[in-house]
């Protein structure tokens, strides 16, 4: 967290985007209080898409709304100010009287960016932006970089042995990492929109990439996503069950017949170009963006990542290192097909952090 001193409001505001942790997507989360008289009068926190913004709630949890006059509301993202799913929130401000907002960040999204705080202002509400800015930037970074670049958030979660390994010759990776190591990568799951797989890890490990509480489906599940160019991933596999939605990204390579039983199956695929028969990973980004992704969970194997670190395409990555030695022999390795000869081109991860789980070591950082 930042040393930027932070007014109590915009604290208890960051704080409501915190609790519950419930995955909006594609909007980002947004905390609301309304102050008057120094007092906290009305709190919200943006609910499932399609509901109500943080604003809105805020404004409509204060029963006498004649308290709303001269009122303070402090926000953590600028208000909206298009017609989306629901009204703008910059216009229930108006209307309500609230005197002054105080925003953490200006929403980088095209259809905002400055245009929220513009028509407050000329509508003679006092604005100011900057209070809780760096904590807001770095709750919201998935987000930011999204509407900035115009493409998804990756990040990659790996378990590897100590010497790099993800799973034996034989495909054998059940279990590399403890009981602990895979609750963690639950609460990955749930907070991410997509998790992202190729079609060969698919078949080594049969993994149905949901995300759980123990055993229990959190209500909101991720998509998941499948790279299999050719059609192989067998329609019996646990990702074509129905605890959760599936996309296949194929291309013409792969059978007429495969493609229309992955649809009746009540999932779904897309066919993008191909460059050697491969995936070609650049229109497959563009193409998740269009789609509304924001960010994707990569969950391996070792070549899509290593395809996925050639092209930079990678932002963060968490590796569970496990004490386990797998040795070579043909052993998978965690990144594949990524080859560097100096060690002043190697990928260096900034911001780093490490956390012990029970006896594996989870390291994560951004490249």
């Amino acid at each position: 967290m930042s040393n930027q001193k932070v007014s109590q409001f915009m604290l208890e505001a960051i704080t409501l985007t915190k609790k519950p942790k419930i995955n909006v997507s594609p909007n980002p989360f947004v905390g609301a209080v309304i102050v008057r008289n120094n007092k906290i009068i009305g709190k919200g926190s943006t609910r499932l898409y399609g509901g109500n913004h943080a604003e809105i709630i805020a404004i409509n949890s204060v029963k006498d709304k004649k308290k709303l006059d001269d009122a303070t509301l402090y926000s953590t993202l600028e208000p909206c100010v298009h017609f989306g799913k629901t009204p703008p929130c910059v216009d229930a401000i108006i209307k309500s009287g609230i005197l002054r907002v105080v925003i953490a960040i200006i929403d980088p999204d095209k259809k905002v960016n400055g245009k929220g705080v513009k028509k407050l202002r000329s509508n003679l509400i006092d604005v100011k932006i900057g209070d809780g800015a760096s904590i807001v930037r770095d709750e919201l970074k998935e987000y930011i970089f999204n509407r900035k670049n115009s493409r998804p958030y990756f990040s990659v979660k790996l378990a590897t042995s100590i010497d790099g390994k993800i799973a034996t010759k034989n495909g054998d990776s059940k279990w590399l990492s403890n009981k602990k190591s895979r609750s963690e990568v639950h609460q990955f799951r749930k907070n991410v929109d997509a998790i992202l797989i190729g079609s060969k890890t698919v078949m080594q490990d049969n993994p149905f990439l949901t995300a759980r509480n123990n055993d229990k489906l959190y209500k909101r599940q991720p998509v998941r996503i499948v790279i299999d160019s050719k059609g192989a991933v067998p329609l019996h596999s646990n990702i074509f069950n129905h605890q959760s939605k599936t996309l296949v990204i194929t291309t013409k390579f792969s059978s007429a017949n495969w493609k229309k039983k992955i649809i009746e199956m009540n999932h779904d695929y897309i066919e993008i170009e191909a460059i050697d028969k491969q995936i070609n990973l650049i229109k497959f980004v563009e193409k998740m963006h269009d789609l509304g992704f924001i960010h994707i969970l990569v969950e391996g194997g070792g070549k899509l990542v290593g395809a996925l670190l050639r092209y930079q395409l990678i932002n963060k990555v968490y590796f569970f290192i496990t004490p386990q030695i797998i040795g070579s022999g043909g052993s998978v390795n965690a990144v594949d097909g990524l080859s560097i000869n100096s060690m002043a081109d190697t990928l260096k991860l900034r911001n780093t952090s490490y956390k012990l789980l029970k006896n594996d070591i989870l390291v994560s950082g951004e490249i």
